[in-house]
């Protein structure tokens, strides 16, 4: 591109007439900086709570794995101190409580692994143990009903007692 017109001296404006074509502005790269997260305390009182917590999970698998696996007898003994009658489906018995076991280990391992993580990351945990406890509870309450709810014995029981006036 020639442009025909005298260049201006220093200390003159340039005479008027289409500029030159401008280079297209190029922005400075931002810089950015990295956000410094202040550094948050640990909570002594959820480490605490959450240990005791897990503690008191890992004593009731460890205390009631025997009993659970063992759930035929155990519900017959149970049957025999209300009056019910005898109990008789022992093979679903022990399986449930084989199940129930195993569930009760698995989800007291996964409370283990998860809490321990969110303390690792300074996150809440005591809720962790609290809410897969009472999934385990809700689990074995389904596997007792089931065994329980399909045994005749008790079936008999309750038409009993229904019709005595």
């Amino acid at each position: 591109m020639t442009d025909d017109r005298p260049k201006p001296k220093y200390g003159e404006y340039a005479p008027l007439g289409t500029p030159a074509a401008a280079a297209p502005a190029v922005a400075a790269p931002t810089v950015v900086e990295p956000e410094v997260q202040p550094v948050t305390p640990r909570r002594t009182w959820d480490v605490a709570l959450t240990a005791a917590l897990l503690i008191l999970g890992v004593l009731d698998v460890v205390g009631s794995f025997s009993r659970f696996g063992s759930l035929a007898a155990t519900l017959r003994d149970a049957y025999e101190q209300q009056g019910i009658g005898r109990f008789t489906s022992d093979q679903l018995a022990n399986d449930m409580g084989m199940a129930m076991n195993v569930t009760r280990v698995v989800l007291l391992v996964a409370a283990i692994g998860f809490a321990l993580w969110r303390l690792g990351h300074k996150k809440v945990a005591f809720w962790v143990p609290l809410g897969l406890g009472a999934l385990a509870f809700l689990v074995v309450l389904v596997c007792l009903l089931v065994v329980v709810i399909t045994d005749p014995a008790l079936a008999e029981f309750a038409m009993q007692q229904a019709n005595t006036p």
